[in-house]
């Protein structure tokens, strides 16, 4: 008999919240995985403005449970991973509620509901579903949703009705005016943003907040500190705050062991890079309002509806440079014969079945599919790339599919400076899921971009796997600068050295060559202006290409990776 008091003190307790009594039809379901999880969400997301958008346009539908449980497991995806950070005791209650949930599912039973939440628990123990391919298409665009702002959520759920069911299309004088009326209410509990007053004074916070957009566009002097919107800054601002808690504050805490980055530090941060510090980001944030938090969902709102706006088209690239690659880069797969039951029957082998009761007298021919081919992608995210930031997420994520899906390992970075730190953002690594590639769209450009440091850096990552092929693509707007600003600089005691003009080219050239010489095939891919031509020439040699539509990025990829194939041993 379940109790019902014991899953209510489960959800209070997750949500550290003892006044609601959830009574939500969102994960109604008595059982203790989904207590946990109406507990857990709670937290994060307005359930009362979530039911009440439920309520008035999709519980009277006929259809309502398929869009319940889209609704359910679009939810359930934002938090899957993150509530065992927070309760490790919910691992079990997970584990037996799939568990149960396999094992009582009827073969009988149809239905989008039962095909859309048997896949996504098929995925999560790394089973590949069987979809057909519009399900499959509308699961993708469900488990690319990862924000927790309740407008957002709903907003991108009557966006996949929409577009998968026109459940608001054509309706009535009344209900259209009833929608209306609720979009307008639920402007209301949007996430109010950090505003700014003409005059008010600005803070370290604030400062940073200006800075951190523009950092290679903004003057600050001494005896003109200014704001990027020219206003005058005042002496208050608190310019010796500990500089590692600004970056914490910008980027999130770090995701790799001090340790480890102290060591990769003492290797690169030589040289011209003396005194500048590795930052290896993981965008996780203390608080899930603070500017930055929001800053980062609404790129990758804005990175995922670009990509959405041409979704068939993308895919069709996707498969396109998949092609390409399987043709030339995989062709010479190693193939090799083993003994089998069936095959092509070996004469001198047909005693063995009659006396040895061996029915492996016939050899098969076994291709390998994948060999050991590794890709590193590493993306300029300086503030220069702001204006051409979804097409740089949209077009990073063609070319990771498309290895992806060919099993091919492959790992993205960003990087970018600010202050005396490179700040370095791992999407994805060689062995994650397909899924990760949707980390990609939170590419969130921002600061300055020291662009030899950050090479020298992938260099020392893909020395680590010596004996494979190895392939470095590196977007960039060729023009690695990384100023820092008189005043800032010395209010800091920064002690660090300016990487602009031929220094910063001659460094970026040296660490392109030396990476060349570790038999690292390396292609530049410039977006600058066409100006800067002879610049990014000298750096990259003849392995450069220079798009001025970045909607080109995955084919040029595609052309490198064709040029490069007879170079493999």
């Amino acid at each position: 008999m379940i109790d019902l008091n014991r899953l209510k003190n489960i959800s209070w307790t997750v949500a550290e919240n003892y006044d609601s009594d959830f009574n939500f039809r969102l994960f109604s379901e008595k059982n203790r995985y989904f207590a946990a999880l109406r507990g857990y969400l709670y937290k994060f997301f307005d359930f009362e403005l979530i039911e009440d958008f439920l309520k008035q346009f999709v519980y009277r539908l006929s259809n309502s449970e398929d869009l319940i449980a889209i609704a359910q497991i679009i939810l359930e995806n934002c938090i899957f991973n993150e509530i065992l950070k927070d309760r490790p005791g919910v691992i079990s209650f997970r584990d037996e509620y799939i568990k149960n949930y396999f094992k009582n599912i009827s073969s009988l039973e149809i239905g989008l509901k039962k095909e859309l939440r048997t896949s996504f628990y098929e995925l999560k123990i790394g089973k590949v579903p069987k979809l057909n391919p519009l399900a499959r298409e509308l699961l993708n665009e469900m488990l690319s949703f990862n924000s927790l702002d309740s407008s957002i959520f709903i907003n991108y759920l009557k966006y996949l009705f929409n577009k998968y069911f026109k459940i608001n299309e054509n309706l009535p004088p009344k209900r259209k005016k009833e929608y209306e009326e609720f979009e307008k209410t639920q402007k209301e509990h949007r996430i109010h943003r950090i505003k700014y007053k003409k005059d008010a004074e600005l803070d370290d916070y604030e400062l940073e907040k200006y800075t951190i957009h523009s950092a290679e566009f903004t003057s600050f002097t001494e005896t003109d500190p200014k704001d990027l919107f020219g206003r005058e800054l005042k002496a208050s601002v608190n310019l010796n705050a500990n500089i590692h808690d600004i970056i914490k504050k910008f980027y999130g805490a770090q995701n790799v062991p001090r340790h480890e980055v102290m060591n990769l530090q003492n290797k690169i941060a030589k040289g011209i890079h003396k005194d500048i510090n590795l930052y290896f980001a993981s965008y996780d944030y203390e608080s899930t309002d603070s500017f930055y938090a929001n800053r980062l969902r609404e790129n990758y709102e804005d990175n995922i509806n670009f990509y959405n706006r041409n979704f068939l088209v993308y895919e069709r690239g996707i498969r396109k440079l998949s092609n390409t690659i399987k043709t030339y880069l995989l062709q010479d797969s190693e193939e090799y014969e083993i003994k089998s039951d069936m095959g092509t029957i070996v004469a001198k082998d047909i005693w063995r079945a009659k006396y040895l009761n061996d029915e492996r007298i016939f050899k098969k021919v076994q291709k390998s599919d994948s060999p050991e081919i590794y890709v590193d992608i590493l993306l300029d995210s300086s503030a220069s790339q702001n204006e051409r930031k979804s097409g740089v997420a949209t077009e990073c994520y063609i070319i990771t599919s498309a290895l992806t899906r060919l099993n091919i390992k492959t790992r993205v970075f960003g990087f970018n400076n600010l202050y005396n730190y490179l700040v370095i953002r791992k999407f994805r690594d060689y062995n994650d899921s397909e899924i990760k590639n949707h980390d990609i769209f939170e590419y969130t450009p921002s600061g300055s971009n020291r662009d030899g440091m950050a090479i020298k850096l992938m260099r020392y990552l893909i020395e680590e796997n010596p004996d494979h092929r190895k392939f470095l693509i590196i977007l960039s707007d060729g023009k690695p600068n990384d100023e820092l600003h008189e005043g800032i600089a010395r209010a800091y005691n920064l002690n660090v050295k300016k990487y602009t003009d031929k220094l910063a080219i001659k460094d970026s050239a040296k660490e392109i060559l030396l990476t060349k010489l570790q038999g690292i095939n390396t292609l530049g891919v410039f977006t600058g202006d066409e100006k800067d031509i002879p610049v990014v020439k000298n750096i990259y040699g003849n392995d450069f290409a220079y798009i001025n539509d970045i909607s080109r990025f995955h084919e040029i990829v595609g052309i490198f990776l064709k040029t490069f194939s007879n170079k493999l041993d």
